[in-house]
C-alpha cells in the first residue's frame, strides 16, 4: 500500500486540478450580404459584407439592454459589444460605436451604429432560447436583409446622418446598394474550463509531496 501512495497522491491532485472556473460565454451574431458602397476613400461594387456583433453574457443582469426571451431585444457598447466589419478584397474593422436589436415584429436581428444611423438587418428563421445564455448556435439561414439606404431622399438633420454610415477602424463605410436577400447566423461560444489559482496550487503541493515521498524511499 505505502508504495502506491506517491501515486494516489499525484492522482488526488490531478482530480482537483480538473475543477473548472466561471467562465465568460459569449453569442455572437453575424448579418451578411452582398452591397456596393465606399469604405474610407475607397468605392466597391457588388462585394460581400459581413457584421459581426459579439455580446459577453456573463454579467447581462447588471448592464444596459434588455432580451424579452421571444426576440425582442437590444444592447450596446455599454453592454460590451463589440462589432467587426469585414469588406471582400479590403479586410476586416473594428466597429466603433455599434448596438444590436431584435423585434418581435420580425423574427431576426440587427447591427446598427449609434453615430452614424446606418443599420442593417436580417430578418428570418433565428432560433433564439427562453434566455440569451441558452441560445444555441445556428445557421447561416438564408432571409431578407434591410440596409438602411436612404439614398437621394436623405435630408439631413439634427438626428440622422446624411447619408447614414458604419464607423470603423478602416474609415467609415456607407452603403448605396445593397441585396434584399442575406444570412443571419449565431455562434455561442464557451472558453474551455481554466484551473483556479487555488488548484494549481493543489497540484503543485501533492507533486512536492510525492516527490519529497520517494526521495525519501530512496534514501532508506
Amino acid at each position: 500500500m505505502l508504495r502506491n501512495l506517491p501515486l494516489l497522491i499525484v492522482l488526488s491532485s490531478f482530480s482537483c486540478a480538473c475543477i473548472p472556473v466561471a467562465h465568460a460565454d459569449t453569442l455572437t451574431f453575424i448579418v451578411s450580404d452582398v452591397a456596393s458602397g465606399t469604405l474610407g476613400t475607397q468605392s466597391f461594387t457588388d462585394q460581400l459584407v459581413t457584421f459581426s456583433a459579439t455580446l459577453p453574457l456573463d454579467n447581462l443582469a447588471n448592464v444596459p439592454g434588455y432580451f424579452n426571451g421571444t426576440g425582442d431585444f437590444e444592447y450596446d457598447i455599454g453592454a460590451g459589444v463589440s462589432v467587426t466589419v469585414s469588406v471582400a478584397g479590403f479586410g476586416t474593422f473594428v466597429g466603433e460605436d455599434n448596438y444590436i436589436f431584435g423585434n418581435d415584429a420580425f423574427p431576426g436581428l440587427g447591427i446598427g451604429d449609434a453615430n452614424g444611423d446606418a443599420f442593417i438587418a436580417y430578418s428570418g428563421t433565428l432560433p433564439f432560447g427562453t434566455t440569451l445564455q441558452n441560445t444555441p448556435s445556428s445557421g447561416p439561414f438564408t432571409g431578407s436583409v434591410t440596409a438602411y439606404i436612404p439614398g437621394d431622399s436623405c435630408v439631413p438633420d439634427q438626428d440622422v446622418e446624411c447619408p447614414p454610415y458604419f464607423g470603423t477602424s478602416g474609415g467609415n463605410l456607407i452603403l448605396d446598394s445593397a441585396a434584399s436577400t442575406g444570412t443571419g447566423q449565431l455562434i455561442a461560444s464557451s472558453p474551455s474550463p481554466v484551473p483556479e489559482p487555488s488548484t494549481v496550487t493543489l497540484l503543485s503541493t501533492g507533486l512536492i509531496g510525492a516527490l519529497a515521498f520517494i526521495r525519501r524511499r530512496l534514501h532508506t
